[in-house]
């Protein structure tokens, strides 16, 4: 009896070496399918984050126009400021130009569209691909000094667009209020 237990157990022991090809491969496909998935999914996440991304910064960009004719930032001493603002390049739909507007101290200024020279701070890029959609609407955003009011009727939106689809929106209102994405709603 014990003699057949023994054999019995290295029959067993010979026969159970390890697993089978057909086990590796279905392992291994299983990880392949897996990896696919997820380097699909975090390829997209990655797009809409670039998007979300350039949109924050291009708020940023606004906030601080804005914040400059609150305060009354004075860019140079000969330079009185009437409005701070950005416009979009009519060539190139990726670039921005912040600028303000200003007149010579002492001037008083009626009418500060007429009266008042215009100045490149300086022009920046849209990354990653992202560029304003066509229907971005109008070609300038200002804001006037002293109380920063922007120079739009109503919610205006300014759409960025990713090439792969993905869109994200920049609100402003009259107010000056701006917002990105879901603040928009």
């Amino acid at each position: 009896m014990f003699r057949r237990k023994t054999k019995k157990m290295q029959e067993q022991k010979k026969t159970k070496k390890g697993t089978t090809l057909l086990e590796v491969i279905v392992v291994i496909s299983i990880i392949t399918i897996m990896t696919g998935v997820s380097l699909v999914y975090f390829g997209a996440q990655r797009q809409v984050k670039e998007v979300e991304a350039e949109a924050q910064k291009f708020a940023a960009v606004l906030r601080e126009m804005q914040n400059n004719a609150l305060t009354g930032k004075q860019v140079d001493d000969l330079k009185v400021p009437c409005a701070f603002g950005v416009r979009f390049d009519q060539n190139n739909n990726k670039v921005y130009i912040p600028y303000y507007t200003y007149h010579a101290p002492g001037v008083v200024v009626t009418d500060p569209a007429t009266e008042c020279a215009q100045e490149d701070i300086v022009s920046d890029v849209l990354e990653s691909g992202v560029e304003f959609s066509s229907g971005a609407g109008a070609n300038e955003y200002e804001f006037t000094l002293p109380h920063g009011r922007a120079n739009v009727s109503g919610k205006t939106i300014i759409t960025l667009r990713h090439p792969t689809g993905h869109t994200v929106d920049i609100c402003m209102e009259v107010t000056g209020r701006v917002g990105v994405g879901s603040e928009c709603e």
